[in-house]
């Protein structure tokens, strides 16, 4: 017996009505060239045929009934009901596969890790047990190329696999030896590194998807004056075949020395994903970046190792376009990032197209597009994720059907832009901008493009405010009389940018901003003759400390800009 990790099929699912197939054409049910290797990590698995009257699971009286005859004759998984169910599947090209599990919290994980490997929700599964009716969640996809995935749950839980050409392979806990285990190959595909190892805990063992994957993650450079500098650069990690230490995580290091937060925030990735995965016949995993040569450091890169390590597990390839940054936490959710303009201006700079970065950092995205202009939202796609299954749906390839229509959607908005930046007030493209939110609720550039269409954005957040007077200021702290290392051109830049600021900055910063400009234009002033004292630029100086002063002990507003980040 094989105990098992997770996903959910009440016991009152005990039979199935398969009326919801009915409607379906013969062509999705062509048979495969090869058959679809089916194997569960836990519990005891036998291979039915859909035949009227044939029972569902192995140890309850329940069975198929009033099913469509284009599927009489297909294999499904029997299985007792509530056998928790994490299944790996190997599926030939041209394969159809529905995956049946049930409704309630039990089987959330189960449904989530579906519609993140890209299957696409069919209608429900009704059926009734002893008279009682009851549904079931229904899944189907058809694999256009070979594929390798493995389908994660949690609790006590079921799952039904049903296809025409299934090969239930032993559980992993009978699996051969690992010097008699060869790795396996489909002509087309990276060879799997399968594994054999004895896993006590809940997770499922499973096998390397891909020995090597690639990102393209968002990096910072703060400068000595403090203004960000942002650039994009490929992180890889490669799997070396061999068996770990036992009992070890995930062994995952970097090539290079890093600080101390990336090893931190590497270390919380790495347990998220040993909770739900056991990663088998890899000796090693390495992290590698294509910029070897500037610092590294900080927790910003969790969330692309994080779905780095997903895409090797699970199989999927990476969008290249895409760039991504997050810090994670040790239960897998992505959180709040610093440097979010400068990171876009990188992503920018860098020909991505589309952005992944935390929900949380939604109002730093929109401070960048109130003093940057609408570059940051408009010439790529940023999407706000909460999780590393959240990131894995946006930088996976063959994304569910419903993201990737959003995506060409909003691609087709930019373009008309590029040709006249007006359309964005026409109903043409706030109708567009509006299907684009239906279809993925978490586009951040729709969702601020179309609060802009309707001029409903709000001031820039207190703490950016404050720092764009910064930067514009930097040179002129400590110089209350007149410093020659101040040039006209300095303080006529300061005043620019101070003045661009102004309309949009956050109003409790205001008088700080007002004070800056007076300084400025008096010391400007006495640059050009005027018989400006040096206590007059003492007095103006005194009252930007003291509007300094004002903002530092506003407990409040030190409590939102703690919160806020740039």
């Amino acid at each position: 017996m094989r105990r098992f990790h997770s996903i959910a099929l009440p016991i009152a699912v005990v039979a199935l009505c398969f009326a919801w197939i009915s409607a379906t054409s013969a062509a999705d049910f062509e048979i495969a060239a090869s058959a679809v290797q089916v194997q569960f990590a836990h519990g005891e698995t036998v291979l039915g045929t859909v035949n009227q009257g044939e029972p569902l699971f192995r140890n309850q009286d329940s069975g198929f009934s009033d099913f469509p005859t284009d599927i009489a004759g297909w294999s499904y998984t029997c299985r007792n009901a509530n056998d928790p169910a994490d299944v790996t599947l190997d599926v030939p090209a041209g394969t159809t596969l529905y995956l049946m599990t049930g409704i309630f919290a039990g089987a959330r994980q189960t449904r989530l890790s579906a519609e993140t490997d890209g299957w696409s929700k069919a209608p429900a599964a009704h059926y009734t047990s002893n008279g009682n009716p009851g549904t079931l969640a229904v899944y189907k996809k058809t694999f256009s190329a070979s594929a390798h995935l493995t389908l994660v749950g949690s609790g006590n839980a079921g799952a039904v696999i049903i296809g025409q050409n299934l090969e239930l392979l032993s559980s992993s806990g009978n699996s051969a030896p690992e010097d008699q285990q060869p790795a396996s190959t489909t002509p087309g595909q990276t060879p799997q590194i399968t594994t054999n190892l004895d896993v006590s805990g809940s997770a499922p063992l499973i096998s390397i998807g891909k020995p090597q994957v690639s990102i393209m993650g968002l990096a910072v450079i703060q400068q000595p004056w403090g203004e960000q500098l942002g650039h994009a650069s490929r992180l890889i990690l490669t799997a070396t075949e061999g068996r770990p230490a036992q009992n070890d995580l995930i062994p995952v290091s970097f090539t290079i020395p890093v600080g101390h937060d990336m090893q931190l925030v590497l270390d919380d990735v790495v347990r998220a994903i040993d909770v739900r995965y056991r990663v088998g016949g890899v000796k090693k995993l390495e992290l590698s970046f294509q910029d070897k040569y500037s610092p590294k450091d900080g927790g910003s890169i969790g969330a692309p190792i994080g779905t780095l390590l997903l895409s090797m597990i699970r199989g999927f390839d990476i969008d290249p376009d895409l760039a991504m940054t997050g810090d994670v936490t040790a239960d897998a959710k992505v959180e709040k990032i610093g440097g979010v303009a400068a990171k876009l201006r990188g992503a920018i700079k860098s020909k991505c197209k589309l952005v992944a970065l935390p929900d949380e950092n939604f109002e730093q995205v929109q401070d960048a597009l109130l003093y940057d202009g609408l570059d940051d939202i408009t010439k790529v796609q940023i999407f706000g994720i909460s999780s590393l299954d959240d990131a894995a749906a946006i930088a996976r390839l063959d994304r569910g059907a419903k993201l990737a229509e959003a995506i060409t959607l909003f691609a087709s908005i930019q373009n008309s832009l590029a040709q006249s930046p007006e359309y964005i007030f026409g109903p043409e493209a706030q109708g567009k901008l509006h299907d684009v939110l239906e279809l993925a609720p978490n586009h951040m550039s729709a969702k601020l493009l179309l609060a802009y269409s309707r001029r409903q954005l709000p001031r820039l957040s207190a703490l950016a405010t404050q720092y764009y007077v910064s930067l514009a200021v930097s040179e002129f702290w400590n110089t209350p009389t007149m410093a020659t290392h101040v040039t006209d051109f300095s303080a006529d830049d300061a005043l620019d940018k101070l003045n661009k600021l102004r309309p949009v900055g956050d109003l409790t910063v205001r008088p700080y901003l007002d004070s800056w400009i007076d300084y400025i234009q008096l010391y400007s002033r006495a640059r050009t003759g005027e018989p400006i004292t040096a206590q007059q630029m003492n007095d103006q100086y005194q009252e930007v400390l003291n509007q300094a002063a004002k903002l530092n002990t506003n407990r409040d507003l030190s409590e939102k800009m703690l919160q806020e980040g740039i």
